[in-house]
Parts: C-alpha cells; structure tokens; sequence
C-alpha cells in the first residue's frame, strides 16, 4: 500500500478518553477441554480522532475484543466505557438504541442487503434512526459522492466489486456521523489498490469529522494507516504504539 500521509489529530494526555477499558477478560467454554481465555487482563484507553488498530494474528483475541467495545458480548470480568456510558450495565434493548447514536460498523464481508441499490443501503442508519426520508436521501447520496459511487448509487451488490461494495460500507457506517467506526478486517477481502483507497477513506473522513475509527486487522500495512497500535497475542496486549 505505500507509506501513509502524516496528518493525524494532535491529542494529549489531558483529552478524555472516547473508549476505556479496564481489566477486561473474556472466556469461552469448549467442550471436553479446557476453557479458552480469549482476553486476558486487558486495558487500553483510545482518544477522540484516533485511529486505532487492533493488531494480531487469528486467534490473537483481537476480535473478540472489537465485540466487546462494540458491546455485541460482555466481559465476564472488568469494564468497558465509551463516553460516559458503560457498557456493561446497559441491557440488549439499551445497547442496541447506544449502537444507532453513537456507533457506525464496516464488515470485511460488507454485509450489504442484496435487495437493497447502494443509496438505500446507506440509508439504513438513518431509517432507524428516524430522518425524514428527504434528508435521509439527500445524506446517502451525499456520502455516496465523497466515497466515488455518484454513478454507482442505483447498483445492487451484485452489479459492483468489492472494493465498490466495500466503500458503499464506509458510507453506510460514515453517513450518521456516528462518534465512532468499528471496522473488522476492512481490507480482508480486497486487492492492494482497493485496499489502499479504502485505507486513505477511512483517514480522510476521521480527520475531516474528528471521528474515532477503531480497525482490527493482521495486516501490518492497514496497521501502518493508525495512529495508536494495540498489538495482541494470545489475548494479551503485548505492545502499544502512539505515533
């Protein structure tokens, strides 16, 4: 992918964290062994406009981790705040209302409706969250433009590339301006160019609405693009780098 530009948000250690966790763990039976450890012991701070990658191999926890911040599983042990909220104490009816306010998610498998066109998928936030159908539009296609499908806004999935279907993801989960992006192995299923242009979206839009993106990925080149590295192994943070 190339080196990226340096144009990250200048924080310190007087902001407030956006995301804190503390002493998270998570564990998961299996059957006729031992439990396995997915999270051990973890705490991490992540700042407003970082971008933060959650770095590892498979089965370094690095996933089961974005499901705890993004509130889809609990801790069995520890806490997890994202703004003054935590999570833990929120039931799945609250957690779902907290996700369509403050949350926007890009999936490596883009998980795009196939019977929905590329402006009504990136409409779906807004739906839930009740825009007038007017405004709703005039935003989708708005997002739709900055991420280069102004031809593409009538298309099903199955009439683009993945690298098209993957930036209708990024303006699906942008297109609300939510305060944070998850985004899980965003790049997974693209080739290096695509990957790239991904990549160079995501620092865009984060400095351009001071947004928070937290990316769990094993590629050390998506790796490069972040501003704060969270490095896992074994359900451990071994290493963190703040550039």
């Amino acid at each position: 992918m190339g080196n990226p530009p340096k144009n990250k948000q200048v924080t310190n250690n007087e902001d407030t964290p956006i995301i804190s966790v503390r002493h998270v763990s998570k564990i998961y039976p299996v059957e006729d062994d031992e439990p396995v450890k997915a999270l051990d012991d973890v705490s991490l701070d992540i700042y407003p406009g970082e971008i933060c990658c959650i770095f590892g191999q498979s089965g370094s926890g690095k996933s089961t981790l974005l499901n705890q911040l993004a509130g889809l599983e609990k801790p069995e042990i520890g806490a997890i705040r994202i703004q003054n909220t935590i999570l833990n104490r929120l039931n799945e009816e609250q957690l779902a209302v907290f996700r369509q306010k403050h949350i926007g998610f890009v999936f490596q498998s883009y998980n795009l409706l196939g019977h929905l066109n590329a402006l009504e998928n990136v409409e779906m936030p807004l739906i839930f969250q009740g825009v007038d159908p007017v405004k709703r539009k005039q935003l989708a296609e708005n997002m739709l433009i900055k991420v280069g499908l102004e031809k593409r806004m009538l298309h099903y999935p199955r009439q683009m590339s993945g690298g098209q279907q993957q930036r209708t993801g990024i303006a699906r989960a942008f297109v609300s301006h939510p305060s944070i992006v998850f985004a899980d192995e965003p790049t997974g299923n693209l080739d290096s160019k695509s990957s790239k242009q991904i990549m160079e979206m995501f620092l865009k839009f984060s400095r351009e609405f001071h947004q928070t993106i937290v990316i769990v990925s094993h590629d050390q080149e998506t790796a490069n693009y972040a501003d704060h590295i969270i490095r896992l192994s074994d359900g451990k943070i071994v290493e963190q780098i703040r550039k």
